[in-house]
């Protein structure tokens, strides 16, 4: 296998290596974080990991078929290390996979401020670690994903984002004018406003007053489409 073109990469990101049904593991030189070992459990695959007590941040897991072709995914994130230099954590979807190799990465590494940690953008996105937009149209790495766009294509444009006074609510992204699994939209300006990009649309709804006593909408232009009527008041 091809090992050394992702140990390559590995090695800028600080993790651990690992692979099920042989006693190997890859190792690069400026890690601290080790997977000490990965044996079969009755739910699944153990991973045992390890890190120096004086490290305080969460840790993703990553899981990989094939290292040639690459095609790293997230299996677990932000996965707390406090109190502890061990975690052990069970890949409980590898029943009957015999070839998988496993990553575990520093979840706090987060080199040029794009709220993606460095290990998923090198391996999991295939964005640039040391630039927040990789592909230089105008919308952060992290803020791509979280916006359902690419943030590797460099045609990235404006989407809708959606209020609704009724059932919004401003824990929810924005992505959808009604609650749906994962998405769904905000319930004051202020929050969809904050969500927005120039040249975005922001589509206002519901039944009941938007009371926006400290509403302030400089830094951006964007267009505010109201659906029915629509009061806001402070």
């Amino acid at each position: 296998m091809k090992v050394g073109v992702w140990m390559s990469r590995i090695k800028s990101i600080i993790c651990s290596l690992a692979v099920t049904g042989q006693a190997v593991s890859l190792l690069a030189a400026e890690s601290d974080l080790v997977i000490k070992s990965v044996s079969g459990s009755t739910s699944g695959i153990l991973i045992r990991i390890a890190y120096p007590d004086s490290f305080t941040n969460c840790l993703d897991v990553l899981v990989s078929t094939n290292l040639v072709s690459g095609g790293w995914q997230v299996l677990a994130e932000n996965l707390v290390t406090v109190g502890s230099n061990t975690l052990c954590w069970i890949d409980t979807g590898a029943t009957c996979r015999p070839n998988r190799f496993y990553l575990v990465g520093n979840a706090g590494l987060d080199t040029d401020g794009d709220d993606l940690p460095d290990a998923r953008e090198t391996l999991v996105h295939l964005t640039d670690p040391l630039d927040s937009d990789t592909d230089s149209d105008g919308y952060p790495d992290g803020a791509e994903l979280n916006r359902g766009t690419d943030p590797v294509s460099g045609s990235s444009g404006p989407v809708t984002l959606y209020a609704d006074s009724s059932m919004g609510h401003d824990s929810l992204d924005g992505l959808s004018a009604s609650p749906v699994p994962g998405h769904g939209p905000k319930r004051s300006l202020g929050a969809i406003h904050a969500a927005s990009y120039s040249g975005d649309v922001i589509e206002l709804a519901g039944g009941e007053s938007f009371h926006e006593p400290m509403l302030y909408l400089a830094g951006r232009d964007v267009v505010i489409r109201p659906t029915g009527k629509v009061v806001v008041c402070p």
